[in-house]
Formats: structure tokens, sequence, C-alpha cells
């Protein structure tokens, strides 16, 4: 039985360098790192741009943003402010967003998505929302959590990619064993039974 990629612990673990492209495009898309190891980004675009990390309703702040990273500069480390989590963040360009989600798990993770219903139907907050994948060590994490109702989620193939299989949101970690992609998923309503359905889209990042 699979189990979730554990990060082996350093006393002082390299930095994480990650390079940003011509493209806008990080060096690693979706990365692994210990709690208290920083992460350093490199700014190879040509441009200014500005590093943004998603708003999560449910996981606290793991990274600030980085403004005005100048081209050819280097920003200074960041260290998480969690000792577990999972961070989406995207390239901008004068306030315009060029590139991503990209993916930074924190130890353990997990990244965490919240279902809540709407007027149009239940949402899915962050959509979309990205997880890291190694190929030789594992996937990443990544954990519904029901804002009010009890929720579905499916279809089966978009369950049996995680392990356990994902199949509601029932505020547990599941681990990803596929590989790098962009898959959809839907979320339905199980009680109470009032109709509606929403759904987003996962993006699994390789390192």
């Amino acid at each position: 039985m699979a189990t979730a990629r554990v990060i082996p612990f350093e006393d002082n673990p390299p930095v994480q360098l990650i390079a940003i492209d011509a493209t806008y495009t990080p060096s690693s898309e979706g990365c692994f790192i210990q709690a208290g190891q920083s992460v350093t980004f490199t700014n190879n675009s040509g441009v200014t741009i500005d590093i943004k990390f998603t708003p999560n309703p449910i996981t606290p702040t793991v990274f600030n943003d980085i403004l005005g990273l100048a081209k050819g500069n280097s920003s200074n480390p960041q260290t998480p402010l969690v000792a577990a989590g999972t961070a989406n963040y995207g390239v901008y360009v004068g306030g315009v967003h060029r590139s991503g989600p990209y993916a930074i798990q924190v130890g353990a993770g997990p990244m965490k998505v919240q279902i809540q219903d709407s007027s149009s139907g239940p949402v899915c907050t962050p959509n979309p929302v990205a997880i890291p994948h190694d190929a030789s060590a594992g996937g990443g994490t990544l954990e519904m959590v029901s804002a009010d109702y009890v929720y579905a989620v499916g279809p089966a193939p978009f369950s049996d990619m995680f392990n356990p299989p994902l199949t509601s949101a029932d505020s547990k970690p599941h681990t990803n064993m596929s590989g790098a992609g962009d898959f959809d998923y839907t979320v339905t309503q199980k009680s109470p039974k009032l109709g509606g359905g929403g759904g987003g889209t996962v993006k699994i990042k390789n390192t």
C-alpha cells in the first residue's frame, strides 16, 4: 500500500532554488521541501515579475508574496511560515497573471480545497489547484473540506488517482498516485440533497 512522500530531515537543508524562465515557467513546477527549508526565486524572464501566492480559505499563509523581483535578480530566501502545508503561486507581470498555479509542498502538506454551496451550486476554492508529483518518490497530498454539506467527489477515474481514493470531502489527506497533467473533478451534494453540482481542476506538477 502506497504512502505519502516522506521528506528526510536534515539539520541544515539546502535552499530550494526555483528559476523563472522567459516563458514565466519555474524550473520546478511542483516541489517538496522540509519545514524550515528556505526557497529562493531567480528571475530569468527578462522583465520584472511578481510571485503571488494564492490565498486559501483554510490553510494559513505559507509564504509571503515576492513583489517587484527585477530581471536577473534573486529573491531573499523565503522560509515557510508553517511546518506542514502546501502553497500555490503564480507569476505576474504588471499585475497580469502570466502562468501558474504551481505548487510548493511543505512536509506532508496537504493542499486544502474548501467546498461550499452557492446559489449556482457548490464552489471549490482555490480552483484550479496544483499539487506536486515526484515520479521516483510519490505524489503530493490533497484534502477536500466541506464548509456546509456533505459532498461526493468524482468521477471514479479522478477519485482513483489518490490513495486512499478521494470520493468525498472528508477532511483527510489523500496522496496523488498519477503522473503530471490537468485533471477535472466534480462535486455533488450528498446530504441534504439540494440539487446542483460543481467541480474544478487539479493540476499535477512534476518536480
